[in-house]
């Protein structure tokens, strides 16, 4: 499919029958038109916004809101999108052009939306805003300037759109993937060989802030359930094992972290305690795992709750003068973790080629 949408000169995105999306999709070409003919871009927006308020627009926005909304949630999508040449918005008996709107992505970042009397600029925001928002998804502004991007980092984008078969969300993605021409498609392979499957395929080094994307794409135990799929029955037996350098031996209830300067206040720390600062780690996770024994826990200061705690997991190995440590997490104690939602920085180890020797992250399946 993603070779059919990459040679075909236009892709028509149906957005339904409905009189009223075709309304939203017409006010959305009228906005575009005043933007075009107008020699001051201010003065144009204040005509569409009296034209929203004229067209009684609430109703016609939140149609072509839901359409466009469940339109762009469905998996199979985005590679129709990314990789087309030209797209037309199409419903009822109107068309747009998508490219338009992506050229006038910033048009009602000019002036305040206090500055226009009504409250009629806030309806322009809505459907704009919607328009614009939902469609930058589509990971790219054109496809001039389209480069694959690593699998990786199109799970974490798309993870949550709607499919009935979960691994759908990773097949979508196939094509538009550096990995693709070497990614084998596979709707028979078990979950957990499907995870090896992918960790093994990446160009790039499987790291803990991007590890919990690939369960909780597949749907698998840890992960947030859809609405629909929560009857699914919970599978067992996926854990991650971590290699870390551990901090020195702590010999009080509370530690200076060597690493973020942060103070440790653990009421179980002994001489026998160790503590990873994970921003050491991953600039993109924040907070501490800390362990003796093979207790495990995550601190986490902003919570001002101490260590938190979760079973099924610990220490796996550790040097004799402790100085590494292997440690099996759950995927639930995963999501403790606080991931940052827009990463403000490129994560090392992310961003390296990964190689056999120096991975020390990985997924297995636990024995019980």
């Amino acid at each position: 499919m993603g070779k059919i949408y990459s040679c075909a000169k236009q892709v028509f995105a149906w957005l339904g029958g409905q009189v009223q999306v075709g309304q939203g999709l017409a006010l959305l070409q009228d906005i575009i038109s005043l933007h075009e003919n107008s020699e001051d871009v201010w003065k144009g927006m204040q005509l569409a916004a009296q034209l929203m308020v004229a067209e009684g627009s609430q109703k016609i926005s939140y149609a072509f809101q839901e359409a466009l909304a469940k339109y762009w949630r469905r998996a199979w999508i985005t590679q129709e999108i990314a990789l087309s040449h030209k797209v037309k918005l199409l419903a009822h008996d109107t068309e747009v052009d998508l490219s338009q709107v992506r050229q006038r992505s910033t048009l009602f970042s000019l002036r305040s939306q206090l500055t226009l009397p009504g409250g009629g600029i806030l309806k322009v925001y809505d459907l704009w805003n919607l328009a614009t928002h939902i469609l930058s998804e589509t990971t790219r502004p054109s496809r001039a300037q389209w480069r694959p991007r690593n699998l990786y980092r199109l799970l974490a984008d798309f993870k949550y759109r709607d499919c009935l078969i979960p691994r759908d969300r990773v097949f979508s993605l196939v094509s538009m993937c550096q990995e693709g021409p070497r990614f084998k498609v596979d709707y028979q392979m078990h979950d957990f060989d499907l995870v090896q499957y992918i960790c093994g395929v990446s160009l790039e080094r499987l790291c803990i802030c991007n590890a919990l994307d690939i369960p909780t794409t597949l749907n698998l135990p840890g992960g947030p359930l859809e609405e629909h799929e929560a009857d699914v029955p919970q599978r067992e037996g996926l854990f991650l094992e971590v290699d870390v350098g551990c901090a020195e031996k702590q010999a009080r209830t509370c530690a200076t972290c060597t690493n973020c300067s942060i103070m440790i206040n653990w009421p179980s720390m002994n001489s026998q305690s160790r503590y990873v600062c994970l921003d050491s780690m991953c600039r993109n996770v924040q907070g501490h795992l800390c362990w003796h024994g093979s207790y495990v826990g995550f601190y986490d200061p902003s919570t001002f709750g101490g260590v938190k705690y979760m079973g099924n997991h610990g220490v796996v190995s550790q040097d004799s003068d402790g100085s590494r440590c292997t440690l099996r997490l759950s995927l639930t104690f995963l999501q403790l973790l606080d991931f940052e939602r827009e990463k403000k920085s490129e994560c090392p180890s992310c961003s390296k080629s990964r190689t056999q020797d120096e991975e020390v992250v990985r997924f297995i399946r636990k024995v019980d």
